[in-house]
Formats: C-alpha cells, sequence, structure tokens
C-alpha cells in the first residue's frame, strides 16, 4: 500500500526489456525500440507524458553517437523511416479519425482492426520503397497482402504461444505447444509462398 506498483512495473519492464535486446542480438531495429520503449517507461515514472517523435530523435542520436557509421545501414534507414511514418501518419489519423465513424461493438472493432493493419502496412511500406529499391534492387507489391495474414497470425496465436512455451520448456510440457506453433509457422510460409507466386508479385529493378 505505501509503494507505487506502477513504478516496480516499469522498473522490471526495462530490465526485461534489456534482457531481451541482447537475447535478440542487440540489432539496429531492437537497439531503437529498447530506448524507444524505456523513454516511455522513464516518462511514466516521472508523470510526463512522453513525445514520440522526440524519443526516435533521441533513439537515433544515441545510436549515431556510438556507431556513426549505421546511417548508411539499410536497417538503420529502413526501421526509422518506417517508425517515423507510422508516429506521423498515427496523429494524422487521430486528427481525423472520424472519418471511420463512432460506432462501437465487435464489428467496429474487427473492421478498425482491418483499416489499421492496412493503413500501417501502406504507410510503411510507400516510405521504406526507396530505401529497399536502393539497397535491394527490388520491391514487392502485395506486402500489404501478407501483412494482413501474417500480422494477425503473429499477434493473436504465435506470440501468444511463445510466451507459454517458454514457461512450460523448464517442466518439459512444451511439446504440444511448439507443435501447434509449427502449425501457424507454415500458415504463414504457405501463404507467403502462394503471394510470391501471383503476377507482378516483385518488381526487379536492377
Amino acid at each position: 500500500y505505501n509503494t507505487n506498483v506502477k513504478v516496480i512495473a516499469a522498473i522490471i519492464s526495462i530490465i526485461g526489456s534489456f534482457a531481451y535486446l541482447h537475447i535478440s542480438g542487440a540489432n539496429i531495429a531492437a537497439s531503437r525500440a529498447f530506448i524507444m520503449t524505456s523513454i516511455f517507461i522513464v516518462s511514466t515514472i516521472w508523470g510526463r507524458s512522453p513525445y514520440p517523435l522526440r524519443s526516435v530523435m533521441i533513439a537515433a542520436f544515441l545510436i549515431l553517437l556510438f556507431l556513426p557509421e549505421y546511417v548508411l545501414h539499410p536497417s538503420f534507414q529502413l526501421s526509422f523511416a518506417a517508425v517515423l511514418c507510422l508516429i506521423s501518419g498515427y496523429e494524422f489519423y487521430m486528427k481525423n479519425k472520424s472519418i471511420l465513424g463512432n460506432s462501437k461493438g465487435i464489428v467496429s472493432s474487427i473492421k478498425l482492426y482491418i483499416f489499421a493493419n492496412i493503413y500501417s502496412s501502406l504507410l510503411a511500406s510507400i516510405m521504406t520503397a526507396p530505401y529497399v529499391i536502393y539497397h535491394f534492387y527490388k520491391f514487392a507489391n502485395y506486402s500489404i497482402l501478407m501483412n494482413l495474414i501474417a500480422v494477425p497470425m503473429m499477434s493473436f496465436f504465435m506470440m501468444p504461444l511463445v510466451l507459454i512455451a517458454s514457461i512450460l520448456m523448464p517442466i518439459g510440457l512444451d511439446s504440444p505447444v511448439l507443435k501447434l506453433l509449427s502449425y501457424f509457422i507454415s500458415i504463414v510460409i504457405d501463404s507467403e509462398d502462394f503471394i510470391v507466386k501471383l503476377p507482378g508479385a516483385v518488381w526487379a529493378v536492377g
């Protein structure tokens, strides 16, 4: 009763995120995400409202301060271009969300989820297209369609199953969960294989 539970949860979140950062290999995108998340968590502890664009700039500054050559790295360019576009796109949506109407309920929630998936995928695809073409000489035209399949699979099935499997591993009961996880992974892989074979799926530009 005498302790702010939110502060304790925030500190544990930072420690857990830092551990995951190193387990994942501390790549550029993960480092950016960790720095931005930490800024949000610290702001919560201090009772401040963080400004997303400022946290992106701080993340870019810290990464380039220690590794300035990363400014030419595809991962840096793609990660920051995508997140800047998504934050700006979200702010635009918040100012114009009346376009979707103010209805509530299951149907409205499903409509909003589908719209958000298409909207974010479209924004990220457009913003990262120049970098993808420049570095990899190709562009995937059906990335939005693939995201409509992959994102719900990841969010509702795969990530929860990964978490459950991790909890059950020490007692040796993870096998059924991992088999179920492999089923959803195969759906994503088969979907990707089908979409990439559609006419005009990929534009080669070099």
